[in-house]
């Protein structure tokens, strides 16, 4: 586990695996980052999750780790607004600048392009893209 300077980590945040964290997130309480991936083809390979810098991760996020079916590592890109229980789960590639409203959920495998935003409750299936978006 790497966490990089000037991060800050709320109570009851879990941060497991290789799980690699950048500098100047915020990270708020009850998030599970690093976890194993929920595939039923895990097999405990060492797969990880990486995460850039400036993110702001809201209450009871949970990212899991990468697959060995595809990347092996889960990643989140720079200064991204991540609220409440947002899920990202195996082999996920998220850009930077992005926006992920209250409880939007992506399933294994899905890209999301810079600067996307992701209404409250919205859901990705696995192995979909959304594409980048112009800046605002």
């Amino acid at each position: 586990m790497e966490i990089g300077e000037d991060t800050w980590i709320g109570s009851h945040v879990v941060i497991g695996g290789r799980t690699r964290i950048g500098r100047g997130n915020r990270i708020h309480p009850f998030c599970s980052l690093g976890g194993d991936p929920q595939d039923k083809k895990y097999a405990g390979e060492p797969t990880e999750l990486h995460i850039g810098e400036r993110n702001t991760i809201r209450e009871f996020c949970t990212f899991h780790t990468g697959t060995a079916q595809d990347a092996g590592v889960t990643r989140v890109g720079d200064d991204n607004w991540v609220m409440a229980y947002v899920h990202l789960a195996h082999d996920c590639q998220v850009g930077s600048n992005t926006i992920f409203a209250n409880n939007a959920q992506l399933a294994g495998h899905v890209h999301v392009g810079d600067y996307a935003i992701l209404g409250g409750s919205s859901c990705e299936s696995a192995r979909t893209a959304s594409p980048a978006a112009a800046p605002c």
